[in-house]
């Protein structure tokens, strides 16, 4: 064989090969990303959308914590690198997530995101000539209820029983969801009181329930970041209404008072 016909041949397999490393690089690189977030609080990636599986690095004195689809979540300590912390969006591909504002709660910044279903990518099959013979029509349903301690399930699912995607329901969803239950069920005359380890903050709309009541209060117990149990109480009539979002604990207790609690 001439050394020529010899040259071209090797230059083809290189190319051939090149080309196979960056198609298998580049699938690879959508399977997952990492978002590095520095020293920023996170109010620079503001509109950005991330699916789950991907990756949150932040400083954990800039981002206290996060608050998807109004649900708190904390991320977890990276060994070996002072103040970071990483944070793992729940769900797979079919899950996106949409980067919003950064809130003040007490004193607290708290980085908001909001999910929604990944729309599909478009197909590159050809029209079929026969018409369909169903249609399907997805809509999300909860398979699994969330208790508070395990997780729920929700699916895209159509009538037909095909399944188009899934996420998972926050265990902490429970624990909302029984707090405007005991705030709406409340007497008049009588002091909720609750002890939390989940949920660190009560929403606007949990404080509007709160505030029809004509006579109750709620009463709050919980345990800081230190492993501090600490307690106050929110006195009939007089919930905040300052137009907030959400109102952290430490900002309450530090409103209405700290009072004392047996540790």
């Amino acid at each position: 064989m001439e050394k020529s016909v010899l040259k071209k041949r090797c230059k083809g397999w290189l190319a051939l090969m090149l080309a196979i490393t960056l198609t298998v690089g580049s699938s690879m690189t959508v399977l997952a990303r990492e978002i590095d977030m520095g020293d920023n609080n996170g109010s620079a990636y503001e509109g950005q959308i991330l699916q789950g599986g991907d990756t949150i690095r932040y400083k954990f004195y800039k981002i206290a914590h996060f608050s998807i689809d109004g649900v708190y979540y904390y991320g977890e300590s990276v060994i070996g690198e002072q103040y970071t912390c990483v944070y793992t969006l729940p769900g797979d591909r079919s899950v996106s997530y949409r980067i919003g504002e950064v809130i003040k709660v007490g004193y607290d910044d708290v980085l908001t995101i909001t999910s929604f279903p990944t729309p599909e990518a478009p197909s590159e099959e050809a029209p079929s000539q026969k018409a369909p013979e169903h249609t399907h029509d997805f809509q999300w349903v909860t398979t699994i209820e969330p208790t508070e301690t395990s997780n729920g399930l929700s699916e895209y699912r159509c009538s037909c029983g095909s399944v188009d995607g899934s996420q998972p329901i926050s265990a902490a969803t429970a624990s909302v969801n029984n707090i405007v239950s005991s705030i709406r069920n409340v007497k008049d005359g009588e002091t909720i009181v609750l002890e939390q380890d989940k949920i660190f903050c009560y929403t606007a709309y949990m404080m509007s329930e709160l505030g029809k009541k004509q006579n109750a209060s709620l009463k709050t117990i919980f345990t800081d970041k230190d492993g501090v149990k600490k307690s106050f109480t929110i006195p009939s009539g007089n919930v905040p209404a300052d137009g907030e979002m959400f109102y952290g604990f430490t900002y309450l207790g530090n409103l209405y008072g700290w009072e004392e609690v047996e540790q």
